[in-house]
């Protein structure tokens, strides 16, 4: 099971992400447990594109904040799926995950747009034909 997200720049924005962070939990069953984070940049198809992996360390009703570093991925410049793996080696389905207070952390960069140029040198033409 997994939980799937998008990260989307706003228009003429880049992002750099450093790190994902999460509070998790599981509510019951004693298996081993493993978090998987993976992006649309590397695929879904294998435990091998994983941005990072965390194992379950807690008790059963006990939560636990874990941290990914993010700083080997590409810098985001158009939508970006996201998702969230749950995997646990329980042969039965009797085991409960809880994930709360996800959190990215990054660099937002506004990109300025070629018009936005244009305008400041056309400001810049009429300034110095003012002084003159």
């Amino acid at each position: 099971m997994y939980l799937s997200f998008t990260l989307t720049p706003g228009a003429g924005a880049t992002i750099d992400l450093t790190t994902f962070t999460m509070d998790m939990g599981i509510t019951n069953g004693t298996a081993a447990k493993l978090v998987g984070v993976f992006s649309d940049v590397g695929g879904f198809s294998s435990d091998a594109d994983a941005i990072g992996t965390q194992n379950w360390t807690g008790t059963a009703g006990g939560t636990e904040t874990d941290t990914i570093d993010l700083s080997s991925l590409p810098r985001i410049t158009a939508a970006t799926e996201f998702r969230i793996y749950m995997i646990t080696n329980a042969s039965t389905a009797s085991h409960g995950f809880a994930l709360d207070n996800i959190t990215f952390e990054g660099t937002v960069t506004v990109v300025p747009e070629p018009s936005a140029f244009a305008l400041l040198g056309i400001a810049a033409l009429g300034l110095l034909r003012r002084r003159r």
